[in-house]
């Protein structure tokens, strides 16, 4: 289901957030194509490959946003209130 997110949309990855609508990870198509090498199955769960490090910004910290993406190689950054539930995403293009 992951992988079908990821291919509908133009960034190659998702957020993923949890019940309790907190961002707990990342999953790019590179994390997938990664954990296939490895030996996962495409059945493994999102929690097993996701990347947990990732970049996540407050409000207030939105121009960062720009600079981040020019230093790195992520399309999507979730913007998270105090509590790190989502309350936006910023998109690199």
């Amino acid at each position: 289901d992951a992988l079908s997110l990821i291919e509908g949309n133009k960034h190659r990855s998702i957020v993923v957030v949890s019940e309790e609508d907190k961002v707990v990870g990342t999953l790019s198509d590179g994390d997938v194509r990664r954990a296939l090498l490895r030996g996962h199955l495409l059945a493994t769960p999102v929690v097993d490959v996701m990347t947990t490090h990732f970049v996540a910004l407050r409000e207030s910290e939105r121009e960062r946003a720009v600079s981040i993406f020019q230093e790195t190689h992520i399309f999507l950054i979730p913007v998270v209130d105090g509590r790190s539930r989502l309350v936006d995403v910023i998109e690199a293009y």
